[in-house]
């Protein structure tokens, strides 16, 4: 949809054309009970509330459950989680070895570990048992990456469900710290 309008003076005609910016949403939900905090990014919703044992979202295209699918508006629900950056404790460079995971899934996960110099690399986390039942499994990491500073990203495959438990990174500590230090 375009917007048009047209200005016309004596000695100018001005004409524009608009086009309207897509709104994007960003819901916040926090758990109380360890301040662990959601993003909701595709729901067009302005309060949330728990009712009895369902989230109910509203806002203004009507009043949704939450738990009602797998599905968001037919389509899959991508669910990622994002690590802040962290040096693990140590000032030295390092290069990460393995990365074992606990969690819940029906599904594979996207693993993308990423440094301060640049480097990212992506790996399939493959579940040994897919019924969501508590399992762990673990990535081997190459070994060209060094950095001091490291960040993992955990991202759902295909719109599985998933839950964590926890993940425990094998850092390789260098000899050296990084210049500048």
């Amino acid at each position: 949809m375009s917007i048009v309008g047209t200005l016309t003076l004596p000695v100018l005609t001005l004409e524009s054309v608009g086009y309207p910016e897509e709104v994007e949403y960003l819901g916040l939900s926090m758990c109380l009970s360890n301040l662990a905090v959601s993003q909701l990014c595709k729901y067009k919703f302005d309060s949330m509330v728990k009712f009895g044992d369902v989230y109910v979202g509203a806002g203004p295209d009507g009043i949704f459950t939450l738990e009602d699918s797998d599905t968001f508006d037919g389509g899959e629900i991508d669910s990622v989680v994002e690590l802040p950056l962290t040096d693990l404790g140590v000032s030295y460079q390092k290069r990460l070895r393995k990365i074992h995971v606990g969690f819940e899934t029906n599904g594979s996960l996207k693993v993308t570990v990423s440094n301060d110099e640049g480097n990212e690399r992506e790996y399939t986390l493959t579940p040994l048992n897919t019924s969501n039942l508590q399992h762990g499994s673990r990535v081997s990491v190459n070994r060209d990456g060094k950095g001091r500073y490291w960040k993992l990203r955990l991202e759902n495959i295909d719109g599985c469900d998933f839950s964590l438990d926890s993940i425990e990174v094998i850092p390789i500590i260098l000899a050296r710290k990084p210049s500048g230090l």
